[in-house]
C-alpha cells in the first residue's frame, strides 16, 4: 500500500509540488484532552497519515540521538589557574 507523503511547512510553501491539500491539526486543551481536526470523512487516510507523522518524530528523534555524546566519551584538558581568566 503506498502512503501519502507528510510535509510539515514551518511557513505556507505554494509551490505547485508542495501545494497544500490536506491538513491535519492535534490541540491539547488544558483539562488535557486532545482533539483533532482534519479530513475525518476518510479515517483510513488520517490514520495512515498519523502513523507517517510518528515516523517523521520518530526519525528526527533518532538523529538528535545521534548527536549527543555522553559525558563519559569527552574529555577536557586541564586549564592552569593562572589562564582561567
Amino acid at each position: 500500500m503506498s502512503h501519502p507523503q507528510i510535509l510539515i511547512p514551518t511557513e505556507p510553501v505554494m509551490t505547485p509540488e508542495k501545494h497544500v491539500i490536506a491538513e491535519v491539526r492535534i490541540k491539547v486543551h488544558a483539562d488535557e484532552t486532545m482533539s483533532i481536526e482534519g479530513p475525518m470523512h476518510d479515517p483510513r487516510w488520517m490514520l495512515e497519515a498519523l502513523e507517517h507523522a510518528k515516523d517523521a518524530v520518530r526519525a528526527q528523534v533518532r538523529r538528535r540521538e545521534q548527536l549527543i555524546i555522553p559525558a563519559k566519551d569527552v574529555t577536557l584538558p586541564m586549564i592552569p589557574k593562572e589562564r582561567q581568566r
